[in-house]
């Protein structure tokens, strides 16, 4: 979705740009443009609530269609970003989650509580616990 987003800002520009060539070449008056935004519209704002924490980390996947957000609330959420919804809660940190990324359907998290945990994506459940770490991950 927010690659979606960058190519429409860019062809955006690109349309901005093009009027300007052709408001020269038609012989258009300075006062007249078409609309960008008619063109190519951009893709709406979404507001995504449900941490009650900071958010520290975020990882887009699924082709830009899933989010994944580390938070101060000791939890992951996993967001589909078509509809705004939560899909899973990821609760097993015992403290501040600092850090996510995703590989397939696989997240790893580490936090404050000096661990590295591995979820499976597709069910929000626990995969594994690395402890060792003698700081925040």
């Amino acid at each position: 979705m927010i690659d979606q987003t960058l190519k429409r800002q860019e062809e955006l520009k690109a349309v901005e740009t093009e009027t300007d060539d052709e408001s020269e070449e038609e012989g258009l008056d300075d006062g007249q443009s078409i609309d960008p935004a008619k063109e190519c519209p951009i893709i709406p704002f979404i507001e995504l609530k449900g941490h009650t924490d900071d958010v520290w980390s975020l990882k887009v996947f699924d082709n830009g269609h899933k989010l994944l957000s580390a938070s101060g609330d000791n939890t992951l959420k996993v967001w589909d970003l078509t509809t705004g919804k939560v899909l899973h809660t990821l609760k097993g940190h015992t403290s501040f989650v600092f850090g996510c990324d995703v590989y397939n359907d696989i997240a790893i998290s580490g936090g404050d509580d000096r661990t590295v945990r591995v979820w499976d994506l597709s069910t929000g459940s626990i995969v594994s616990v690395l402890k060792g770490h003698s700081r925040l991950v």
